[in-house]
């Protein structure tokens, strides 16, 4: 099955769910972390010293695009229903915000996602 750009689909207790990192998720995690900077730093941190409260921050505003009014408490649930727990939840976002990344083109203009191998997390695009 073909999904959008920047859409990561997931089952969670037998459920099937989709995170997308879109403008509106931007916008929101910016005001709940306190500003660009702030996300930007939480972004980063995620790769060294992962807090569980900002993982379910980012995966609410991810979950929000179809499920417009989740809540903490029951993303922090979907997180655990994920395969593999937390740990997984944690994979589908660095998945989410590669995919949410703007696509590059190569030099006959064609489009290009980047390298998750080379990309680091809230790295400038």
């Amino acid at each position: 099955m073909s999904h959008p750009r920047g859409v990561v689909a997931f089952v969670s207790d037998g459920k099937s769910y989709e995170l997308k990192l879109n403008t509106n998720a931007i916008a929101d995690l910016q005001e709940a972390f306190g500003g660009p900077s702030k996300l930007t730093e939480v972004l980063q941190s995620m790769a060294t010293e992962p807090s569980v409260r900002d993982m379910r921050t980012i995966f609410k505003h991810c979950l929000r695009w179809q499920h417009p009014y989740v809540t903490d408490e029951e993303a922090g649930d979907i997180m655990d229903g994920c395969e593999n727990g937390m740990t997984g939840a944690a994979i589908l976002l660095v998945k989410c915000i590669l995919a949410s990344r703007p696509r590059s083109t190569d030099v006959n203009g064609s489009p290009q996602m980047p390298s998750p191998s080379t990309t680091q997390i809230g790295s400038a695009p």
